[in-house]
């Protein structure tokens, strides 16, 4: 259940959940906080019960304060990171720049060397179509190859986040809550890098974290970065270790193919998350050494995509690996939206699982009840249904 009440520039926010089985039901608070806009940072406050970003450190939850800049309060043409454009107008013209068939900027330009910096590109990816168009009507075209990554920023941009509280560990876990504060930061450096880092400490827990990001051009975008943790268990058990991510993204528009892979490698098995570090019964044994991802979509034709996603584990002082795959086609005809989906996961000391389902979401608003119903078939998942009446103006 998601609900909330505004009360002036304050907003009050409860996201809250209710199960039951036969033995016993339960009701679980997963976040409630209040938040309201500071203008003149361009930022969100926000008092209660949330989750940190994960944009340089793992996300966990928390109960305190955060304050952190938000892109929404940013004019369109400022959000996010997007390359700059330039070329050479011989006259009066009129410059166009399409990303991924849709017209995302169009102006007049004089006649000489131009620059556009002011871009708000459809997605992450997608290489840009520009055309010059000649106030005699002729007309000139060339392709700037982008790509980026999410944490990628504008040159000068800064986008900054702080938090300081307490740990909110999960309702069914057994986890220390210590006090703790973390500062981020991801500054773009120009257009073509941006530089991210991060602090996380609390009693018995330190974490330095610092990268980097930036565009290929044409072979895509690329980010790298490390972090360092120190930890001390109850038993006085100290531990240290650093963690190495790479993260590539990489779009071919010839083939409306999108791939992104990330790949993590820890030095040793020294290495532990704050959520880790707070968890009281964490083994020792069986630690992660790396683990790499991987995810491809591939739009075949309009309406329908087929995509393929997977991951592998393995371990320091074993040889266990753990792998999961999964792929599927989904896509929507005659407003009915459908996937399949084909999932294996591979477990050393377990016997392996595969899963085959199939999702359907067929509306029904012409009979006056559920706007769409959804069908898990071939798994344990139950029949799914959000409902709403509409009132005849509404439809």
């Amino acid at each position: 259940m998601q609900n909330g009440a505004n009360f002036g520039p304050w907003r009050l926010r409860n996201y809250s959940t209710w199960t039951r089985n036969d033995q016993a039901s339960s009701w679980n608070t997963i976040s409630s906080y209040l938040q309201r806009d500071i203008k003149a940072l361009k930022s969100q406050l926000l008092l209660g019960e949330s989750a940190t970003s994960g944009s340089i450190f793992s996300s966990y939850t928390f109960t305190g304060v955060q304050l952190a800049s938000d892109d929404n309060m940013l004019p369109n043409s400022q959000r996010g990171f997007a390359p700059t454009v330039r070329g050479i107008a011989n006259s009066s013209a009129i410059v166009t720049i399409r990303q991924n068939g849709y017209v995302i900027y169009q102006s007049n330009v004089p006649a000489g060397a131009f620059e556009i910096n002011d871009l708000y590109p459809s997605s992450n990816s997608g290489d840009l179509e520009v055309t010059i168009e000649e106030s005699d009507g002729t007309q000139r075209r060339f392709i700037q190859p982008y790509s980026s990554l999410p944490m990628m920023q504008r040159p000068g941009h800064l986008k900054y986040s702080a938090t300081a509280g307490r740990y909110r560990a999960d309702a069914n876990s057994d986890s220390k809550e210590p006090e703790f504060a973390e500062a981020t930061a991801i500054y773009g450096l120009n257009n073509t890098f941006t530089l991210y880092g991060g602090l996380l400490g609390s009693e018995d827990y330190y974490a330095l974290g610092i990268g980097i990001g930036g565009t290929l051009g044409a072979l895509g975008a690329l980010s790298m970065d490390i972090n360092r943790a120190d930890t001390q268990f109850d038993n006085q058990h100290s531990f240290h270790g650093y963690q190495w991510r790479t993260q590539y993204i990489k779009d071919i528009p010839e083939t409306n193919t999108n791939i992104a892979v990330s790949y993590y490698r820890y030095t040793n098995d020294g290495y532990f998350s704050f959520d880790e570090a707070n968890t009281r019964n964490w083994g020792y044994n069986s630690r992660q050494k790396s683990e790499i991802q991987f995810n491809i979509s591939q739009t075949i034709f309009d309406g329908v995509s087929l995509y393929a996603s997977g991951s592998q584990q393995d371990y320091w002082g074993n040889n266990e690996k753990n792998s999961n795959i999964s792929v599927g086609v989904s896509g929507q005809q005659w407003g009915i939206g459908y996937s399949l989906n084909y999932q294996y996961s591979r477990y050393t000391d377990e016997n392996n699982d595969r899963a085959l389902s199939l999702n359907l979401s067929i509306p029904l608003e012409r009979w006056w009840i559920c706007p769409y119903i959804s069908r898990h078939l071939l798994s344990l998942n139950p029949l799914q249904a959000r409902c709403r009446r509409y009132s005849r103006g509404e439809r």
